[in-house]
């Protein structure tokens, strides 16, 4: 693509736009997000690249306009830092995973229309919690990491 984000320490995000130099091409800076209050963990891109979302270890997820440079919604409810967020391909579902030992599952639930579109709303429909085994001795307990887009493709597919 001709677009790319980066996160940062301190919250910030840059929005960068490949162009054309004598050189060949160069990436320069088109915009600068700031709303988060620590640092960005993970990004990802509406499969249409008009939106972002972001996670921080300020706990939120932000849904960036990304034409615009603002902030579309926050999603707030993890109880520790957010450490990786992934956008269904559908754009109906974004997952966000947490330290909490949590993934939340948030579904685009649109609220009325603007400009002849729907206004995104996402809310949270389910929760995963990962569970501790009754057995404490660490040498047998089992790890499980969520992989949000596989996640996502799998309720995808029982709805």
């Amino acid at each position: 693509g001709e677009n790319l984000a980066s996160g940062a320490d301190g919250g910030g995000i840059i929005l960068w736009t490949l162009h054309s130099t004598d050189d060949g091409e160069a990436w320069k800076i088109h915009k600068s997000l700031l709303f988060h209050r620590k640092d960005v963990l993970d990004l990802q891109w509406s499969s249409d690249g008009s939106y972002l979302v972001s996670a921080s270890v300020d706990n939120s997820c932000i849904i960036w306009d990304a034409n615009k440079g603002v902030v579309q919604q926050m999603l707030e409810g993890h109880l520790h830092y957010v450490q990786g967020v992934a956008w269904d391909p559908l754009g109906q579902y974004i997952a966000s995973l947490s330290s909490d030992r949590t993934c939340k599952i948030y579904a685009n639930k649109p609220q009325g229309k603007s400009k002849n579109t729907e206004k995104m709303n996402f809310v949270c429909q389910h929760t995963l919690v990962k569970a501790e085994l009754q057995n404490h001795d660490e040498s047998k307990v089992r790890l499980m990491y969520f992989n949000c887009y596989i996640l996502l493709m799998c309720i995808e597919q029982v709805r």
